[in-house]
């Protein structure tokens, strides 16, 4: 007992009598009630932002799965469009439609990974073409798609 008394005096600076006077003191003056209340409040507080917490990952989850049939939903409108799409005989015409085909397919099963190689594809062609420019801005051919869109 009196080397925990010295190692704690030698840690808090003060002789053995007077770490053994503050020890007596803080039993007697309630300090350890005041801790507890101090330490009950922090772990409330806690407890409270646990929840918040939890509260937050279920909304990130609800939109992810909101996410998830939207892109499912544009991966089937993307599948009609192609369907629906003119097959002119060209090969513009029909590396669009593969890649965009692809592009849908990937979307309908959420499986964005596999999209992003028609991507590029689609974006190289178009800048091959003219119809943008590399900063993704439209290209010099743009007009023509206003057009045929109009």
């Amino acid at each position: 007992m009196r080397d925990k008394i010295a190692e704690a005096a030698k840690a808090n600076s003060r002789s053995m009598n007077a770490e053994i006077v503050a020890r007596l003191e803080s039993s007697f003056s309630g300090d350890s009630s005041e801790e507890m209340g101090l330490l009950k409040a922090k772990l409330d507080h806690r407890d409270q932002m646990i929840s918040i917490l939890n509260d937050h990952i279920a909304q990130a989850r609800s939109f992810s799965k909101s996410q998830e049939s939207i892109i499912a939903m544009l991966g089937a409108q993307i599948r009609m469009l192609v369907e629906g799409y003119p097959d002119n005989g060209n090969e513009l015409s029909k590396s669009m439609r593969s890649s965009w085909a692809l592009i849908g397919n990937a979307f309908a099963h959420n499986d964005l990974e596999a999209a992003l190689i028609p991507m590029q594809e689609v974006l190289d062609l178009a800048m091959e073409k003219g119809y943008l420019n590399k900063d993704g801005t439209p290209g010099p051919k743009y007009p023509e798609i206003k057009k045929i869109r109009d």
